[in-house]
């Protein structure tokens, strides 16, 4: 399987993922600042709010949830039933309505990914459907954006290239109405990925490449080398061992910078 789950700082509770083919979302939920496991531990035991629980709760879900993914998918379960409840408190303010809401769809989604990792793709795509209900219901663009990108990943994976290509291409457009030049480029990259695993070189020629633009003029060097790395892998599958190697070069000088 080529695909692998990392993270990214480039804005608070979005990080990024997956190198080689397509890439997915886990969501950090408004972690401000990086903190270490112990001090989000503490951070979740010690909360007087659900809302400060939860925050905490979907921080530690991005730090631990590429390398623990079962521990990842009791945590976001245990979030999801604390949102659930908060939910339904009386009285709540709109304003931490509204918060609670971006939680819950966030333990959905890293949830998601979770079952993903495992192969349970069926319960990976209800999860993020239903994280993209939630996004939608609460007016969050950039969530809906990355809701819709995660299901055309799994969908990819099960074969549904035509629910793929839909997810993919309805994720970039929003992310490009919403300014989210980041996730553009992604988009641009898991678009592209879909044309060179459908054998259209050129159409995936020209997204790989304008995402290597976007990377390049946001100088985000692991978004840099992911795409020089798809390249490179595109190259090599038309035999053009010079330029493949040529990119794979440029990303190794990346990652060992």
């Amino acid at each position: 399987m080529n695909r692998a789950l990392g993270y990214s700082g480039k804005r608070s509770g979005r990080g990024v993922a997956i190198f080689l083919a397509s890439v997915l979302f886990i969501d950090g939920a408004y972690a401000q600042q990086p903190a270490s496991t112990d001090s989000l531990k503490r951070a979740i035991t010690t909360a007087k709010h659900d809302t400060a629980r939860l925050v905490a709760m979907m921080a530690l879900s991005e730090r631990i949830g590429q390398q623990r993914p079962d521990t990842n998918l009791v945590l976001c379960e245990s979030a999801l039933a604390i949102a659930d409840r908060a939910l339904k408190q009386p009285g709540i303010k709109p304003v931490v309505r509204k918060t609670l809401l971006v939680q819950q769809a966030s333990a959905l989604n890293n949830k998601a990914v979770s079952h993903f990792m495992f192969g349970e793709l069926d319960s990976a795509l209800i999860c993020f459907k239903q994280a993209e209900v939630i996004h939608r219901s609460n007016g969050r663009a950039d969530g809906v954006a990355d809701a819709l990108n995660n299901q055309g990943v799994v969908h990819e994976k099960l074969g549904n290239h035509a629910e793929q290509r839909r997810c993919l291409f309805e994720a970039l457009v929003v992310y490009q109405k919403a300014g989210e030049s980041y996730h553009v480029a992604t988009a641009l990259n898991n678009i592209g990925n879909y044309f060179k695993a459908r054998g259209l070189s050129d159409s995936a020629h020209a997204y790989l490449d304008s995402s290597l633009s976007v990377a390049q003029r946001l100088n985000d060097q692991r978004a840099i080398a992911n795409s020089l790395l798809n390249v490179g892998l595109l190259h090599a599958e038309q035999g053009q061992a010079s330029e493949a190697l040529e990119r794979y070069l440029e990303c190794e000088r990346i990652y060992t910078q």
